[in-house]
């Protein structure tokens, strides 16, 4: 699932690895999550979770457990826009950026920003990492909008429409199911 709003979000500013928290309407999304979770019976065996502090406060009003139970992945964070563009408002951003921001696939990022290659290789080490040592068991991932993406790329099956991926809106605290059964992944699907 995607970390709930920010005051970032709220006002179109990139925050890639900057450590922004929940504002009043990101907790409120969370606590909406919490009560599908608990109406749904959902439980998870495991919880990982980016080290962001965003991320890591939507994991604790979702789940209703403090963070010394979740595992910390730093795979999970969110793609680095890099010292000149992170904390900037979309708004004020060159055509450059905007392209890469629009177009992630098949425009090169601006200098000091993470290739999107590199996120979907650190994601797909996180995948494989889960799925041998996480036989049987339900998990609860909340991480950031473009990891999440990444995330689908690599699903096997899904990857047919990378393109389509990468323009998809995900939406704060949009929780999503990913089924894996002897293979990567089967199934996928948005609660």
């Amino acid at each position: 699932m995607r970390h709930g709003e920010t005051d970032y979000n709220r006002n179109n500013i990139l925050q890639g690895h900057i450590n922004t928290h929940l504002n009043e309407t990101g907790k409120k999304q969370a606590y909406r999550v919490a009560k599908y979770i608990k109406r749904n019976n959902l439980k998870f065996d495991k919880i990982y979770v980016s080290p962001l502090d965003r991320a890591q406060e939507t994991a604790e009003i979702v789940s209703g457990r403090n963070r010394n139970d979740f595992i910390i992945d730093d795979r999970l964070i969110e793609i680095d826009y890099g010292e000149n563009i992170d904390g900037k408002c979309i708004a004020e951003l060159d055509e450059e950026t905007v392209s890469f921001l629009n177009d992630p696939l098949n425009v090169l990022p601006p200098k000091g920003v993470e290739d999107i290659s590199h996120l979907m290789e650190r994601v797909y080490s996180f995948i494989r990492e889960i799925i041998k040592t996480n036989e049987d068991e339900q998990i609860l991932i909340v991480t950031h909008g473009e990891t999440i993406r990444a995330f689908f790329a690599c699903v096997e099956g899904l990857e047919y429409f990378i393109e389509d991926i990468w323009k998809m809106p995900i939406n704060n605290c949009d929780l999503f199911y990913i089924r894996y059964k002897n293979k990567i992944s089967h199934g996928m699907g948005m609660m």
